[in-house]
């Protein structure tokens, strides 16, 4: 709980460090949280993609959670979610978005294109 009083005292626009500390706390109550967008591909896919690689780090002895990340949204099945939504294997995310997120929820160079149908 402290991690997450720490995180609320935080003044940030958006506030990682209280998404992932109340998920940490919601795992531990063998509760379960949802990670969804309006569409439920990109940010989704993000969000999602982030929760495997920290699983992984977690409880799997992975080393270099940012490495396994950005793996598992570079060849992972959420490539071919998107593909199968949009004809592209492409998150439909530009340059100037793609600088807006936190950098644990960016895609990875190569994996995202501004012109694409969602």
């Amino acid at each position: 709980m402290t991690s997450i009083e720490n995180a609320v005292k935080r003044r940030m626009k958006t506030n990682v460090h209280l998404i992932l500390h109340t998920t940490d706390l919601c795992r531990q109550l063998s509760g379960v949280h949802c990670i969804c967008c309006k569409s439920g591909k990109d940010r989704t896919s993000m969000g999602v993609t982030l929760e495997e690689a920290r699983h992984l780090c977690d409880h799997m002895s992975v080393v270099g959670g940012r490495k396994a990340c950005k793996t598992i949204r570079r060849f992972g099945g959420r490539r071919s979610n998107v593909l199968v939504n949009t004809g592209q294997t492409k998150y439909a995310f530009n340059g100037v978005q793609r600088s807006f997120l936190p950098k644990c929820f960016q895609p990875p160079g190569g994996t995202y294109g501004g012109n694409i149908q969602t």
